[in-house]
This record gives structure tokens, C-alpha cells and sequence, in this order.
């Protein structure tokens, strides 16, 4: 389970807030991020020579800002991607890890075909903050610039998209070039606050999906990402997903500065000491992590597309996916056909992805899918749930449902298994409600439906009842009984569940245990009320020692059945059953105990003779009552006489 992580020891003397741009190539994005920071993000010399971004652009301006009342610098970067459809790979890595995105449209071109292809992977990946920027005004009149905007209103409205910012820009005019950076500081602000008291912010798990790996002469192997997730710090031991294998951080920077850590949505920079040989198995798409997390080759997915379009999307059909900054091929396998269509992915190389995440899929004929992660692996244990309803509420994020749901369909699952279905950061908030609302029932790290754990009781009850009437039920019976009847085929430790069963019955007054044995609780106001136990009692209190087959012939009774009476009244010490064949009273007993107290301080020794005559009973009954303390140790035997030790006195 996670738990959030300390992080009041860490500086916040900078803030970092990344966004990412989207739009038609040539319609001014390169240009405007370089208007905004003095950078060209173009860093390749075939870019440059082209004007065109090829591979994913990074550039920066910093600010002083005010913070929840502090001096803070805000350093806002900016993750330039690709407009040309060639190079769509590379601009889904780099949208792939931002919150917010920097639509650009030309005034004179206005909506083109990959404006709408990115408003689509915007819409699919579910962004929220998008300000629209009209570029080259310049190029354009009033009655151009009025309808290029509307034309982008009418394009966000297709996809759903809100985008309340619309702001106009030119590289030769310096006010809407300070009006665009002042939006951006504003939002940043506003979205740095959330970021700050989210669970992302303050999961134990710290993770970067890799965008670029490059080797610097005299500093060595160097990564780049946005981190998604938690507090990376700088003396944390890193695990390169998939593969899991082991490297540490030599240093860490943040648009060029060194830091000691980075937040979640942090632009880092990562010199690695890595295991030699390994640096050549580094690539973008891999996972960096401050823990080890689990790869998979299948997915259980969600689909997300246009309305009444899943008819044309064939099962077993070859896909690309991407996630973060990865790019793996697979097959598609669909299950159901609905208004989302679940689907299974089955990849050619393992990949590291969450559920609830958010990807997309691309289609031989080039059409392009959102999904979201239902399960990150193969569920043939939850064969009977229903993955459309198990889809919508992960969807909608109800995960305490989600837990309910998986419940229905298996009598217990394990805390492990959540992992492939909810989000780390919500396992122990979904897991705590349900315990709130006392729904489920934890026994070690297993979880059951609490309903289901009534249902185990009373047919443990009923076990119990029908089995002592034969032979006393032990630990080890009960334990058979959980095993082969209630939890068949499973490889539980059933000592632990015995343990949790038996000493909940106990406390709900339903159980009893005596010499190591268990029987069902009879109420003390039934035993009271009830006139066969209530005379029962009445002839072993009238006499010191009976034996049980003379009882069972004075009230007309079975004698296995009247055992049964006798040992549930034994479990409250209204009785004791003696050498299994007698029975004494309570009283009895602690007279006796007082007979041999006076014997021993008289005589100095106990004999069954004395005994048999200060109690006025017979010989057997005098035998069996010291064979009685015997056993218990109260006297021992030795040398034909008997010792005392009234430290071990019934009290």
C-alpha cells in the first residue's frame, strides 16, 4: 500500500511547470516558444537547416513569483513537439507526460488536418488545461484573425475541449508576447497548487518515463523526463523498468541547474552510474523509478473513440501503442462491443503502465484510439466479473466500487492483486472507505466482503454443532473444514485464517474454548431459562461426584447428547467433566480443593481413604476426583501418598 511520503524536509525555493505544444507544422509553435524564452528548442542541426522539429524540443524561461505568500523562482518549460503527421511518434512522447498544452493556429491558415489530429490526442488523453494562442496576426486582417477563432471554438467544441484562453500573438509584437507568458505564470500558479496536495504529489513511488538518452563526454550516460509521479531524490537508489536493474544517480539537474530532488511534473536531467554494458539497453520508453515495479506484455484496455465507430475496429488486428514515452506493437483482442469496447493487448516486449493511465492506440489505416488501462494483466481469476461495468467505474475513477465488484466474483482477493487494477496512490484510500463503511474485512493480506465472512461464521457454527456431537473440534478440524470446504484449492495460510475465525467467535460470545477445544456458547439467560439444563445442574450441585451415565438415566437422556450439555457448561465453569466419565460442580470442587488443605495440615500427607470420609462419597467417586487433581496438578502422587501444591488451586 502506498503512504505518503515526508516531504516537509524538502526546499520549494523553485517551482517547475511544464507544458506541451500542439498545432499544424509551420503555424508558429518553434517560433513562439522562442519569442517566450530566447531558445530555439530545435536541437538538432537537421531541424535547424529544415525549420522543422523532428524530435521533441525543450526550452525554458524563469520568473520570480509569489507562492502561498513566499518568493519562489518559477521556471516554466516547454516540451516543442513535431506537427508534421510523419512524425507522430515522437509527438505523442513528448504530450504524453504534461497537464497542459499550447494550441497554436496560424490566423492565416487557420484549423488544418493536424490541428484536428492533435485536438483529438488531446481529448483522448484527457487534457483539461489547453490555451489556444492565434499566431501570426501579422499575416492576417481583422476578418481572417475573427474567423481563424472561430473556427478553433468550433474544432474544441467537437472534441469537447474547453479552452476559456484565447490569446493572439505575432513575433513583432512584444505586448502579446508579454500577455502569453503572463497567462502561463498565472495558470502555472494555479496548477502548481493542485499538483501540491495531490496524491501523485505525495506517493512513496517516484517515476519518470525516459523521452531522450545521450552521452556527454567526461559526465557519461544522461537521461531526460517529466517526472509523473512522487519525489526523486538525489541519493535515491534508481530501478530501470522493464528489467528492474540497478543504477544511482551521480547527479540531477532541472533545465540546467544541479538540484537535490525533483517534484512530480519536474523537466529533469539525470547523470547516471549505471552497471557497464547496461548503458547500451537504455532507450526512450523505458521507466525510471525510486522503486521496483511489475512489466507486462497484456493489458486489459478501455477503448475511447468517436461514437458509433467501434463497429469498424476488427479483433485481432495489429496496433501500436503508446504510453508515457513508450511504443510497443501488439495485437488487439476484443471482448465486448457496447459503447466502450474492452479490449485485450497483447504486446510484442513488456512494458510499465498503471491503471487508470491513459493511452493511445494506432491502427494500420492510421486511426487513431484513446484506452485507458482497466488491468495491466491477465485477469483469468476474475473471469466472472463484468469487465464493462469493472471499465466504467475505474473510468470514473470508483475504485471502492471497483473493489466491491472484483469481490463479487471470488470470495477473498489479495491486497497484491489491487495493484493491477487501481492506482498506487488509491489502494489504501479505497481500502480505507470500504473498512469505514465496513464493507470488507481485512485477515492478513487478504480481503474479504464482510457479508461473505457472516456467511463463513454461522457455517463454521454449524460445523462445529454437528461434529462435537461425535468427537471435540480442535484448531486443526476447524482449519480442515476452512480449507477443503470454504477456501478449496487455494493456497492460503489457513492457520492465520483459522486464528481470525475462531477468536472473532469467541469475542461475539458465539464460541468457547476448553481444554484446547471448541464449542458452540450457550447463553447464560438460556441456560437459566432452560428446565432441562436448569435440573441437570440442580442434581450436580446435590451432590459432590456423579457419574455421567447415572446422570443421563435420572433426566432421560442420550448420553452423547448430554455430554454435549455438559461440555458447554463446563466452558463456563458451572461444572467440571472429570476423567471424561464423572462430573462435579464448581462448588464441589472448591470444597474439595478445602478438604485436601486440611488433610495436608493435619497429616502431612492425603490419602484416598481420608478423603472418601471427610467428603461422605463413595470410593469411586473419591478416586475419580483425585485422579482429577492429579491430572491437574494440584497433588502428585509419590510413594503411595499424596503431595500438595495448592498453588495450582481452582480459585
Amino acid at each position: 500500500m502506498k503512504s505518503p511520503q515526508n516531504t516537509t524536509k524538502k526546499s520549494f525555493t523553485k517551482l517547475y511547470f511544464t507544458l506541451v505544444t500542439a498545432g499544424h507544422v509551420d503555424h508558429g509553435k518553434t517560433s513562439l516558444i522562442e519569442s517566450l524564452t530566447n531558445t530555439n528548442p530545435d536541437r538538432l542541426k537537421e531541424e535547424q537547416l529544415r525549420s522543422m522539429t523532428i524530435d521533441l524540443g525543450y526550452a525554458h524561461f524563469s520568473t520570480k513569483v509569489k507562492y502561498k505568500g513566499y518568493d519562489k523562482e518559477l521556471i516554466v518549460g516547454f516540451v516543442d513537439v513535431p506537427g508534421h503527421d510523419k512524425f507522430i511518434r515522437n509527438m505523442l512522447a513528448g504530450v504524453g507526460c504534461q497537464n497542459t498544452a499550447l494550441l497554436v493556429v496560424a490566423a492565416n491558415e487557420s484549423v488544418k488536418p493536424q490541428t484536428i489530429q492533435h485536438l483529438k490526442i488531446l481529448k483522448l488523453l484527457n487534457y483539461k488545461n489547453i490555451i489556444t494562442v492565434i499566431s501570426k496576426t501579422d499575416l492576417g486582417d481583422k476578418g481572417q484573425i475573427a474567423k481563424t477563432k472561430a473556427q478553433v471554438s468550433t474544432a474544441l467544441e467537437h472534441f469537447d475541449l474547453n479552452s476559456a484562453i484565447v490569446l493572439e500573438y505575432s513575433k513583432f509584437d512584444l505586448n502579446s508576447i508579454a500577455n502569453i507568458k503572463e497567462t502561463i505564470i498565472n495558470l502555472a500558479q494555479k496548477e502548481l497548487n493542485d499538483v501540491f496536495t495531490s496524491n501523485l504529489f505525495t506517493s512513496p513511488l517516484a517515476y519518470l518515463p525516459i523521452d531522450r538518452v545521450f552521452s556527454k563526454h567526461g559526465i557519461g550516460t544522461v537521461v531526460t523526463g517529466t517526472l509523473k509521479e512522487g519525489v526523486l531524490d538525489l541519493t535515491d537508489t534508481i530501478y530501470i523498468n522493464p528489467g528492474n536493474y540497478i543504477a544511482k544517480i551521480k547527479s540531477l539537474q532541472s533545465f540546467n541547474e544541479n538540484v537535490s530532488h525533483g517534484f512530480t511534473g519536474s523537466r529533469l536531467a539525470i547523470n547516471l552510474n549505471i552497471k557497464q554494458g547496461r548503458e547500451k539497453d537504455l532507450k526512450r520508453g523505458l521507466i525510471l523509478a525510486n522503486k521496483e515495479l511489475t512489466s507486462s506484455e497484456c493489458l486489459i484496455v478501455s477503448l475511447i473513440n468517436d461514437k458509433n465507430s467501434h463497429e469498424k475496429i476488427k479483433t485481432n488486428c495489429d496496433v501500436t501503442f503508446y504510453h508515457n514515452t513508450s511504443e510497443r506493437q501488439g495485437k488487439l483482442y476484443k471482448y465486448k462491443t457496447s459503447e466502450n469496447i474492452i479490449a485485450k493487448i497483447k504486446l510484442n516486449e513488456p512494458t510499465v503502465c498503471f491503471p487508470g493511465d491513459m493511452g493511445i492506440l494506432r491502427l494500420k489505416n492510421d486511426k487513431i484510439l484513446g484506452c485507458k488501462i482497466i488491468a495491466n494483466a491477465e485477469i483469468l481469476e476474475f473471469k466472472n466479473v463484468s469487465l464493462h461495468k469493472l471499465s466504467d467505474l475505474i473510468i470514473q475513477n470508483k475504485f471502492d466500487e471497483a473493489i466491491l465488484l472484483l469481490l463479487e466474483s471470488k470470495s477473498y482477493i489479495t491486497l497484491n492483486s489491487l495493484k493491477a487494477f487501481i492506482p498506487g496512490p488509491f489502494i489504501t484510500i479505497s481500502t480505507n472507505k470500504l473498512l469505514d463503511r465496513e464493507d470488507i474485512v481485512f485477515i492478513s493480506n487478504l480481503i474479504f466482503l464482510k457479508k461473505e465472512i457472516n456467511s463463513h461464521n454461522k457455517k463454521i457454527l454449524k460445523f462445529i454443532e454437528y461434529s462435537s456431537r461425535q468427537n471435540p473440534v480442535n484448531k486443526k478440524n476447524i482449519s480442515d473444514f476452512l480449507e477443503h470446504n470454504l477456501f478449496p484449492k487455494s493456497n492460503l495460510e489457513f492457520n492465520k485464517i483459522t486464528d481470525y475465525f475462531v477468536s472473532n467467535l469467541i469475542k461475539d460470545n458465539l464460541l468457547e474454548v476448553y481444554e484446547s477445544n471448541y464449542y458452540l456458547k450457550t447463553d447464560k439467560q438460556d441456560v437459566e431459562l432452560t428446565n432441562l439444563f436448569k435440573s441437570i445442574l440442580e442434581t450436580i450441585n446435590n451432590q459432590p461426584c456423579i457419574e455421567i451415565k447415572e446422570l443421563a438415566k435420572i433426566h432421560n437422556i442420550e448420553v452423547m447428547k448430554l455430554r454435549l450439555i455438559l461440555k458447554n457448561l463446563a466452558a463456563k465453569k458451572l461444572l467440571f467433566i472429570i476423567n471424561y466419565e464423572f462430573v462435579s460442580s464448581y462448588e464441589s470442587i472448591l470444597k474439595a480443593q478445602k478438604v485436601l488443605q486440611d488433610l495436608w495440615r493435619e497429616k502431612q500427607q492425603i490419602s484416598p481413604s481420608d478423603f472418601k470420609i471427610s467428603l461422605n462419597i463413595t470410593r469411586k467417586y473419591a478416586l475419580a476426583m483425585l485422579s482429577f487433581f492429579d491430572d491437574n496438578f494440584i497433588t502428585r502422587l509419590e510413594k503411595n501418598t499424596r503431595i500438595l501444591n495448592p498453588n495450582k488451586f481452582f480459585k
